[in-house]
């Protein structure tokens, strides 16, 4: 009832438009992504910065100046409501949330947690669309880790309040012994956790959701020394192309009262989610208890941890065991390509990318902090790293196609349950991978051999070759897609 409510206040507003089923539909205007050109780090020396273009720096005083300058521009008619971030008891923070509109502090509502645990930190987030700070700033994303103040303008993309956060938590809880993490965690019927990183478009989101396990969270996590746990209560789903037989769990949490960005509707007010002529970037944002046996919890320390690369080049299995020395190089790289991007102005055609901890942007501290405490937790809870391929198929794009979704839905089964033994049976000299040819059903997952023998898989290799060449010696330009 409250949601409802809610949602209908904003669009009484003028914020949105009441869909058929009482969700609320939200245009965002001129951004409909996240601005990575735009996101400042205050410069005051609490916490090591890895200062450069993703995290750029900003003057303290400057900081001042703009969030005193935002908060005398908003009406008294704002919304405050406070929040917390992390579905832990001692390794959580809290934060006061004040909007211009109605429909953000929905979306607030959605995403977050209540209050439930003593915090950390206390801190303050405010979002103001309508506000421009100056002729320099005219969209701004800002962190200041000293006043424990996120300030957010210029733009409605809901996406900058979910991911602040996240960037703040990725800061505090590295000096908490506790990795965060941008994946998706699920948990067994036998109580074992699976976590699954990947970068927007190889499928993380899709893939957490099935009816033979329990989703924890679709998007971020911490790991600490002794279990994994929700940054967040709800989901923040892309839907361009969603339909019901591809992803039924997804599909059905549209049909209750949630929020819609940037969706075109049809003329009986429901969603057109093939229609991405704003965006390809659709977003649908909902509370996780929509989702069947969603686990409100902590959850045990994982067993498995998975990948997902999208290969471009045809020339990684689609099921790959990765040692530990592996695990550590692949998510130091994050390689995959560019699909679904969801920052503003990317650049098409699909292009390979690196997003160390994939999801750069979203880490400011040295990438040597997230890594070696990444091998600490693999080495403590002995957890298997597989890294699967949702990309290209015995061809190389663009010609061919990608991996079936069915299929990569198959092989993260039977990671979950628990079906796939530790002995590949096959090898990838050039990429020193072991891999397996077969899932334990008998089904197929391997190269053609005609393809495997090509001259056009030769090249795959050389180029894959190439490109972590150029990774690992800072060389490749870096584009986001997180």
């Amino acid at each position: 009832m409250e949601i409802t409510t809610s949602l209908i206040q904003a669009a009484e507003n003028k914020e949105g438009t009441l869909t058929k089923t009482g969700s609320l539909a939200t245009i965002t205007g001129e951004h409909t992504a996240r601005c990575a050109k735009s996101k400042f780090i205050v410069d005051e020396g609490v916490y090591p910065i890895s200062f450069n273009k993703l995290n750029q720096r900003m003057s303290p005083n400057l900081f001042s100046q703009y969030w005193l300058k935002a908060e005398q521009a908003l009406s008294t008619n704002t919304r405050t409501q406070t929040y917390q971030v992390g579905n832990n008891p001692t390794l959580n923070i809290h934060v006061h949330v004040k909007t211009e509109f109605r429909w953000h502090q929905s979306f607030a509502n959605f995403l977050f947690l209540p209050q439930l645990h003593t915090p950390l930190e206390t801190w303050s987030l405010l979002c103001t669309p309508s506000v421009t700070l100056s002729p320099e700033h005219p969209t701004l994303i800002a962190i200041s880790f000293k006043q424990k103040k996120v300030l957010i303008c210029g733009t409605a993309y809901a996406g900058e309040i979910k991911k602040a956060m996240f960037s703040v938590l990725n800061t505090i809880l590295p000096h908490h012994d506790t990795l965060p993490m941008h994946c998706s965690a699920v948990l067994s019927p036998t109580n074992t956790t699976t976590l699954i990183f990947g970068l927007s478009g190889t499928g993380k989101t899709t893939l957490s959701s099935d009816d033979s396990f329990r989703i924890i969270g679709d998007d971020e996590h911490g790991w600490s020394r002794s279990n994994v746990f929700n940054f967040e209560g709800g989901c923040y789903a892309k839907v361009a192309n969603l339909s019901q037989h591809n992803e039924p769990q997804i599909f059905h949490a549209t049909q209750q009262p949630c929020i819609f960005e940037n969706i075109v509707l049809n003329e009986d007010l429901t969603p057109d989610f093939q229609n991405t002529s704003l965006t390809e970037n659709t977003r649908c944002a909902y509370p996780l208890s929509y989702l069947p046996k969603a686990h409100d919890g902590l959850a045990p320390p994982p067993s498995d941890v998975v990948f997902l690369c999208c290969d471009l080049y045809g020339v990684f299995p689609a099921l790959s065991l990765l040692t530990p020395k592996q695990a550590i190089q692949y998510f130091s790289i994050g390689y995959t390509a560019k699909v679904g991007s969801t920052e503003q102005n990317s650049l098409q055609p699909i292009v390979p990318i690196s997003s160390p901890c994939f999801g750069q942007p979203f880490f400011p501290l040295p990438l040597g902090t997230y890594t070696n405490l990444l091998a600490k937790r693999l080495k403590q809870h002995n957890s298997r790293v597989w890294l699967v391929n949702t990309g290209w198929q015995n061809s190389l794009y663009p010609n061919g196609k990608r991996y079936p979704i069915q299929l990569t839905k198959d092989i993260i089964h039977h990671i979950v349950h628990q079906k796939i033994t530790n002995k590949p049976n096959g090898f990838l000299s050039e990429l020193e991978l072991q891999y397996f040819t077969h899932l334990p059903n008998g089904q197929a997952i391997d190269f053609s051999k005609n393809w495997r023998n090509s001259a056009l898989f030769s090249n795959g290799l050389k180029m894959v070759n190439s490109l972590f060449h150029q990774i690992n010696s800072n060389s490749l330009q870096y584009i986001d897609c997180s």
